[in-house]
């Protein structure tokens, strides 16, 4: 039997100081092209950006400056929906390049004027992306974690994990308690020596007075 993995995994990971409320990391665009069907035509060239990655947006979104500066053709309207209106949007089909190396052709995106992040982003990665992979955020040392790999490789649940660290601190707490009320009621075996070698001092020195 196989056991070998039947897809290749690619991941990435990026720091960030402190507690941060932006993810942004570099990416790569160009114009559509699917090797696997344009074989007529070479690739276009890549532009590099950088991106904001939000769980919050369902579709991805590019700044209607850097559509302008690759050229792309609009494909069509969408309709988006932002806090206080609807508005119709140009929606284009581009490739994008994550940081692992993996090509998503072919994405429909919609433009946008701006993307937060001080405008140092020109795209913002939505749920459309994502979602083909396992996207995690943690924050440790100090530092705010951000892993994403594709495709999918496993189901992360921290119930159980929360369950079972748990267990094992109530385990330690009930065993502190035991073994503090054994040393309210017993003394130590340390505290009896000193009392026994205090004794035998009181009986030396009641010895001599008489």
């Amino acid at each position: 039997m196989n056991n070998f993995p039947k897809k290749r995994y690619r991941a990435f990971t990026f720091r960030f100081p402190g507690r941060t409320n932006v993810l942004l990391t570099p990416l790569q665009i160009s114009l559509p092209y699917d090797p696997r069907t344009d074989i007529k035509s070479s690739p276009p060239p890549l532009i590099e950006c950088h991106s904001i990655w939000d769980t919050g947006a369902t579709n991805s979104v590019v700044t209607k400056s850097l559509a302008q500066k690759i050229g792309l053709i609009p494909t069509g309207k969408e309709k988006v929906t932002n806090t206080s209106s609807v508005e119709l949007r140009n929606s284009y089909l581009i490739n994008i390049v994550l940081p692992n190396k993996v090509v998503i052709p072919y994405l429909k995106i919609t433009e946008c004027e701006n993307v937060l992040g001080d405008g140092k982003a020109d795209m913002l990665i939505g749920m459309d992306v994502i979602g083909r992979g396992d996207f995690a955020i943690t924050y440790e040392n100090d530092k705010t974690v951000m892993s994403f790999i594709m495709p999918s490789i496993d189901t992360i649940d921290y119930v159980p994990i929360s369950n079972s660290e748990n267990r094992k601190l109530e385990t330690l707490e009930k065993f502190q308690v035991q073994k503090q009320a054994r040393s309210l009621r017993q003394p130590s075996r340390k505290t009896l020596k000193a009392r026994r070698k205090k004794e035998r001092q009181n009986k030396k020195k009641n010895r001599r007075k008489y």
